[in-house]
């Protein structure tokens, strides 16, 4: 696969291909200066009522102090006033090809900071596109955090990279799937009582989760789970998984229950 483009190629590149999919794209240059954006989307393709989304696009992954800099100059909390409603800091690694599939995924990203319910109320954000193997994927990460870990991952195959020809139809289909109550939490198992078979999931969205095994729906889990089960009191353990939020059982209870519980899979 071939290197992705760096500096202001890369910038170019990207805005230049959103423009080219029917995405309104602003530059201003004081935009970079006070606010460290590249460009600003003020209009969707077939979503004129979105919000705009100010981008700066950068293939520096992982620089806490990049990441802290674009925060401080779009955090209103720190009185500071964007040109745009959102603010995405997004990171391109090396091995993304852009002009196969890498641009097209950027815009996939900015629909999804737009529609997915866990960013109702979030003005500032980061994600990563990376490509591993044969896939092509995204992950939203705290950008406040030196050491974010992701909170989703969207692997593609790269074959299956091609240009958006059906934007309306496409986003339509995100949109749904983003909005739905089945949207999948990542989270660290890191509790588990073999004897009772439940534990206890910490979840990237700041929540402890219940877990049972019977909602256990990776074969490999359960496995590891069961050579447990004779074990007495409670084991400490750490299994990266994912998982969809079925809500509390009951209104007094202090935990939410996780179900459809599967390994989080590293591409």
């Amino acid at each position: 696969m071939a290197r992705s483009l760096s500096g202001l190629d890369l910038q170019v590149a990207i805005s230049g291909h959103l423009k080219n999919c029917g995405f309104r794209v602003q530059e201003e240059e004081e935009w970079d200066h006070n606010n460290k954006l590249d460009f600003v989307v003020t209009k969707f393709p077939h979503y004129p009522k979105l919000m705009s989304v100010g981008v700066q696009i950068t293939s520096r992954c992982k620089d806490a102090a990049k990441r802290g800099e674009f925060v401080a100059k779009n955090d209103s909390n720190g009185g500071n006033v964007t040109v745009a409603s959102k603010a995405l800091y997004l990171e391109i690694e090396g091995d993304v090809d852009i002009n196969k599939g890498g641009a097209d995924l950027v815009a996939t990203v900015l629909y999804a900071f737009q529609f997915d319910a866990q960013f109702t109320n979030t003005k500032v954000w980061g994600a990563t596109i990376q490509a591993e193997k044969d896939s092509i994927g995204y992950r939203f990460f705290d950008p406040c955090k030196a050491t974010a870990e992701a909170v989703s991952y969207k692997p593609l195959p790269v074959a299956a990279s091609v240009p958006i020809t059906d934007i309306k139809g496409s986003v339509a289909r995100l949109a749904k799937s983003m909005s739905s109550g089945n949207r999948e939490i990542e989270g660290m198992l890191h509790t588990f009582f073999p004897e009772k078979g439940f534990g206890f999931i910490s979840a990237q969205d700041g929540n402890n989760y219940f877990m049972h095994i019977t909602d256990t729906k990776d074969h490999e889990l359960v496995s590891n789970l069961d050579s447990l089960m004779k074990l007495p009191g409670k084991t400490s353990l750490q299994y990266q998984v994912v998982f969809e939020n079925g809500g509390k059982t009951r209104s007094d209870t202090p935990y939410k229950v996780a179900r459809n519980i599967r390994l989080l899979l590293k591409y």
